[in-house]
């Protein structure tokens, strides 16, 4: 009628647990009509970007996008750090995504997605073209 089991023995699904490291890969290059979609949320303001924070507020990354502090990096090597340091342009989320939480008024997100460094030079141009563009549309009369 007993567990003969040690309670204080590990499951094998806790073994296999704590030897899984997870690695993020630097993100890649979108195509072009997935970059064009992100240019187009971020003008439509659906999509919150580390980029919106001011200069006191970029310490609040991680608490903003929370698997940045929930260790979303702790297996990476220092070496592979130097490589996703380089290669990511910004941390985004689209505001769907948000927890029913905020910090000093800006949202929480329990996941974070990556844009690389070229892709986010170029989705900057483009949104400041559109916004442009977006200024001047013609109304009919």
């Amino acid at each position: 009628m007993g567990n003969d089991e040690d309670p204080k023995k590990e499951s094998p699904l806790q073994e296999v647990a704590e030897r899984i490291s997870y690695v993020v890969e630097p993100p890649k290059p979108l195509p072009d009509d997935k970059l064009r979609e992100f240019v187009l949320a971020l003008c439509d303001n659906r999509i919150f970007t580390s980029a919106h924070l001011r200069q006191h507020e970029i310490q609040m990354t991680s608490m903003i996008f929370m698997p940045l502090a929930l260790g979303m990096f702790r297996d990476h090597t220092e070496k592979e750090m130097d490589v996703l340091k380089a290669s990511i342009g910004v941390f985004y989320e689209y505001y769907t995504e948000a927890g029913p939480r905020s910090v000093n008024g800006l949202p929480m997100f329990m996941s974070v997605r990556m844009l690389c460094k070229s892709d986010w030079e170029r989705a900057r141009k483009a949104y400041e073209v559109e916004m442009d563009r977006r200024k001047v549309i013609p109304l009919p009369t």
